[in-house]
Order: C-alpha cells, then structure tokens, then sequence
C-alpha cells in the first residue's frame, strides 16, 4: 500500500463535501458551482447500535439470504437511513442528507470506503435531488461518455482504456450521478478512484502506473487505484449499453430504447419511494429522448483497449 491522494473537503458526486477524516480519492478543488453540503463524521458502531436499538426503524432492503444478509437499508423518521455491509461496517444518512456517520469496522481506510463510495455517498446524492446509474464514465473533449451494464461485461475497462489511450479524464467508476438542467442531463464526477479485476490489471500491466497510487486489493477479486479526475459536471454526450456478441470485434449499432429499459440500470430501485420512482423514470425519459444512446456487443477476440480506441473515434 502507498500513500494516496486524499482530503477532508472538496466535492463529490453533485456534493460539498467536509469530512473529519481522510477520504481517498478526494481532491480539495473548489466546485464551480454551488453544491448541497454533506458533513461525514467517523463515529463508534456501538453508539449507532444503541440509537437504533428498539427505534422503530423498517428494512427497505435485504440483499442476500435473510439471516446473513450481505447488505441491508433500514429506514427510520427522525434517524435517517441506516445502510450496513458485511465486512464494511454501517453509515447513517441523517435526514435531509446533510450529515453521514460512519463507523467502519477495524480494517484499512480503502476497504471500508469502497462501501462509502460504491453506495452511501451516491444514496445520499440520491435523497438530494439527483438520479443515480450504475455506470462508469469518462469524460472527452467536455462531454461525457458512459458505459452501462452487466456486471463483468467491462464498464471499467473501456474508462480505463479511453484514459489511458485516448487521452479521457475519469467521471466515475460505477455510480454516474445525474442532474437535468434545461432539459438535458449532466454528470457529476464522483470521486477518483477505480477498480480493476485481475484480468484487466494484468493486461494493462506496467501501464496502471499511469492511473495513480495502487491502494491495494480485495482477495482475487479487485485491484484499487487512485485516478485523476474530471472536476466539472458535464453534459451526457453518450451512453453506451454493453452486452455479449458472437462476433470477434464487437458490433456497435444505434439503439432505440424506452424509459423503462433503462431502469434496469437504475441504482437500488427496490430502496425507492413512489415519489422517488416516479423522478427516477422521468429522468431516464430525459437521457432516452436527448442523449445518443449506442449498443455495444463485445467481440470474441478483440480487446478493450481496441474498442476503447474505436469507441474515442
């Protein structure tokens, strides 16, 4: 592990953020907007489980098996929402969003902040007005391309390869944070961190020393990085669906799709209120009817570093 960039204010994912511990990823750049404020504050799991204790609090969320869940959301009127992980600890969004505490378990910062990042810091842009995607994104020439679908399928790969090659600066790994301004979506960048799986790490080999600091990683399963990243919100330029092909080099054709196809992509659609959904659906009406929207079948043989250079073109 090496030391990493780092920070306790600077904007993330459409907001202020000030911190009273070292998040990675984080640069101290002044928006150039005026942005809603969360405050993070590291606080003791046992206090968290005593304020919770017999609070009244309902699950919105389960993931995995019930009596082991892998993830949960819990939800209380004056607590806010309770989100645990196993293995990552549990942060509570306080009401309004304003506020977030942590309490991580023993374990290094990288580690239990893949879980801010990944899902509380995005949940709370989410309760302050914004819509939230699973994709990656870069961002090229001032407009921002993004990369939508399966997990596995390379959302990762092509942003790191169109930064790598074509000269693209990182929006965000896996969360693409939506505003509509005057009819047309813009991307807020989230913070500069990126996650690699082994094959991808392997391939780009000595070049991932271009990306930033290596933080360390998960078991087989990841490789972390810091990345430099785009610091402005920018206009969705493109939005790319990824899938299988049969072909060897992938086939990329125009797509056509309705508001409800694009809610497949939706972040924690089941943690949604009705209001909430309907915002939601209108938003993606909006990506549907003003953004180029492409399919992109993976070929057999040709590599994301190809498709990347292709895709920049």
């Amino acid at each position: 592990m090496v030391d990493a960039p780092r920070a306790r204010a600077g904007h993330a994912f459409g907001l202020a953020l000030e911190s009273d511990f070292d998040v990675l990823g984080l640069v101290p750049d002044a928006a150039t907007e005026r942005l809603p404020e969360c405050s993070l504050r590291l606080v003791e799991g046992a206090a968290l489980t005593a304020e919770w204790a017999g609070a009244g609090a309902r699950s919105v969320l389960v993931e995995g098996a019930p009596e082991a869940p892998a993830a949960t959301i819990d939800v209380h009127d004056e607590l806010g929402y309770r989100l645990s992980a196993r293995y990552f600890g549990t942060c509570v969004v306080r009401p309004g969003a304003a506020r977030i505490d942590c309490a991580p378990p023993p374990v290094p910062a990288w580690r239990w902040q893949r879980f801010l990042v990944g899902r509380v810091l995005p949940f709370a842009a989410m309760h302050r007005g914004y819509e939230i995607l699973h994709a990656s994104a870069v961002a090229l020439d001032g407009r921002v391309l993004a990369f939508a679908g399966a997990r596995g399928w390379g959302k990762t790969s092509l942003a790191v390869n169109l930064v790598l090659g074509a000269g693209a600066r990182l929006v965000t790994d896996d969360v693409l944070v939506l505003e509509v301004r005057d009819g047309r979506p813009f991307v807020h960048p989230g913070l500069g961190v990126t996650n690699l799986r082994p094959q991808e790490e392997q391939r780009l080999g000595a070049a991932t020393a271009q990306l930033g600091d290596r933080l360390g990683r998960t078991g087989q399963t990841k490789s972390h990085y810091t990345v430099a990243r785009e610091s402005r919100a920018l206009p969705l330029a493109r939005l790319h669906l990824l899938g299988g092909g049969d072909e060897d080099a992938a086939v990329i054709r125009p797509a056509r799709v309705t508001p409800v196809q694009l809610l497949g992509n939706a972040f924690l659609v089941g943690a949604r209120e009705p209001a909430s959904l309907a915002h939601l659906l209108a938003t993606c009406g909006t990506v549907a009817e003003t953004v180029e929207i492409v399919e992109v079948a993976r070929g057999l043989v040709e590599g994301p570093a190809e498709l990347a250079t292709r895709l920049a073109a």
